[in-house]
């Protein structure tokens, strides 16, 4: 019996430590299974991550293009603001001279103006005297006219008169 009870002693522990090796082996294996998991998991945000990374990558790639054309863009506008700028100096200087010129000019004529003026009102001084001695010249032309028609009258009078005075017709 002292072998049997060794036996069953020897069982005992035997199925207590195989009791303890698949409880070992349960929590290994519970483990296992979570790592498992978790590294599925893992690999799940990884391929996530690597999507993500080439999607962020191509991004940049498209960004790094629109920024190439937006600096090409912006260098092109500077270059034609420089131009323009250039030509709205150029056209703001020669518009500076051309009034400048105007400004002269308008000054001559304003000049040649003011010398009108005065040689109008002495042409009008001088018509006024004109027409004043154009209404003498008139008035003397009508009292002249009228003595030339009296004198004419007095003439054809003295010249019937001599032919009554020939003619003997005449007596006084």
């Amino acid at each position: 019996m002292g072998r049997i009870s060794l036996l069953e002693k020897k069982t005992r522990e035997s199925e207590k430590s195989i009791h303890e090796a698949e409880e070992i082996a349960k929590r290994a294996q519970l483990e296992a299974d979570n790592w498992k998991e978790q590294f599925e998991n893992a690999q799940g945000t990884i391929e996530e991550l690597l999507d993500s990374r080439n999607h962020l990558e191509q991004q940049k790639r498209s960004l790094t293009s629109e920024l190439a054309v937006a600096k090409a863009s912006s260098s092109q506008f500077e270059k034609d603001k420089e131009r323009l700028e250039c030509c709205f100096s150029e056209q703001l200087s020669k518009s500076s001279e051309e009034i400048r010129e105007l400004k002269a000019l308008l000054d001559k004529k304003e000049e040649y103006a003011g010398e009108l003026v005065q040689n109008l009102t002495q042409v009008q001084a001088d018509l006024r005297i004109s027409s004043d001695k154009v209404h003498a010249l008139e008035s003397s032309h009508d009292s002249l006219e009228a003595s030339l028609d009296s004198y004419l009258t007095e003439h054809q009078v003295l010249k019937e008169l001599s032919c009554y005075v020939g003619k003997g017709v005449w007596t006084s």
